[in-house]
């Protein structure tokens, strides 16, 4: 049997580990913690969710700082589900000797994410394929011999709202403010996310491609005020999650449409004004990883037209002599 067992070690891959079970625990995972509130937004992985996690072994007297070009596979995108507790399906067990090292993503989609030698990829990442995920990539916990591992997720996408204010509660009665359109122009959409194996950094790369997004689906009438009796009102949109990019040029910008419906003194009817504003993203901010920016659109109270002191234009003289 010994000799089976060696004969079967040795048709293994290099990077393929057969480790010696110190008890019959399995690996579990420590309850997991979203660092914001932002599939929709996330600030907790529910008991019912999922995720991936990834292990490295080192030998003993080895550190993942130090060594981490020596690591060895134990496992890589597994699942991780809630029973009585956190743990891969299928099971793991710590190894009598060495460390492991923690890799994990949520959510739980084998495609996402690759290894290139210890480094985790997400290549060619677009947003519009997975439209409205919140992608979230766990520090790495390095050098764990026993108990659970902790897991701490981080977004590595910008998070957009959109809220509207009327900035004077004293406002014309009955006049309404209603968004009919708020675009994201030339917005990268796809690129690629990568985790270094050895530090945990991670930075976005590779950019390609360019995209439109109309935020709104239907027009939405600005109804809040903020004069301290209520908070900005937040404006339904289509997609929250954008790739965080760096915007060189003002190509990249917010279009607000809207139109204002004025009661006409006297009862006459209504004007009706269509208004279009842009923005140059550049002149507000970057989009960074785990960063969520609302945009405030600031829609001042109606101008009443106000007259000036009348002035009278002094008469042009001229003096005519006539002989008689």
């Amino acid at each position: 049997m010994i000799a089976a067992a060696c004969v079967a070690l040795a048709s293994c891959a290099k990077n393929e580990v057969a480790p010696i079970v110190v008890d019959e625990s399995p690996i579990g995972f420590q309850a997991v913690v979203g660092l914001e509130n932002t599939r929709a937004a996330v600030d907790a992985i529910a008991t019912t969710d999922k995720f991936m996690a990834s292990a490295f072994l080192l030998n003993e007297n080895k550190t993942w700082d130090a060594n981490s070009g020596e690591a060895q596979q134990y496992f890589v995108n597994q699942y991780v589900a809630y029973t009585d507790k956190w743990t891969t399906t299928p099971s793991y067990y710590w190894p009598s000797k060495g460390s492991l090292t923690f890799f994990a993503h949520y959510p739980a989609t084998s495609s996402i994410a690759k290894f290139d030698g210890i480094d985790y990829v997400f290549e060619d990442y677009n947003v519009d394929t997975y439209k409205n995920t919140d992608l979230m990539v766990a520090d790495v916990v390095a050098d764990k011999v026993a108990n659970e591992v902790p897991v701490t997720f981080r977004h590595k996408l910008t998070r957009i709202g959109i809220s509207a204010i009327k900035m004077d509660a004293t406002d014309v009665a009955n006049r309404t403010v209603t968004l009919t359109s708020v675009k994201l122009t030339n917005l990268k959409n796809q690129g690629t996310l990568t985790q270094t194996g050895q530090t945990g950094a991670t930075a976005w790369g590779d950019h390609t491609g360019t995209q439109t997004y109309e935020l709104l689906t239907d027009a939405q009438v600005v109804t809040a005020y903020n004069d301290g009796a209520q908070d900005p009102q937040a404006i339904s949109t289509d997609q929250i999650f954008f790739l965080p990019q760096e915007f060189a040029s003002d190509a990249a910008k917010i279009i607000i449409t809207y139109t204002v419906t004025t009661p006409i003194a006297g009862g006459s009817g209504n004007s009706v004004e269509t208004i279009v504003k842009e923005s140059p993203l550049s002149a507000h901010s970057n989009f960074g990883m785990n960063c969520w920016y609302t945009f405030n659109l600031q829609i001042g109270a109606a101008q009443p037209i106000i007259w000036e002191q009348p002035v009278v234009d002094g008469w042009a003289t001229a003096t005519f002599n006539i002989a008689i």
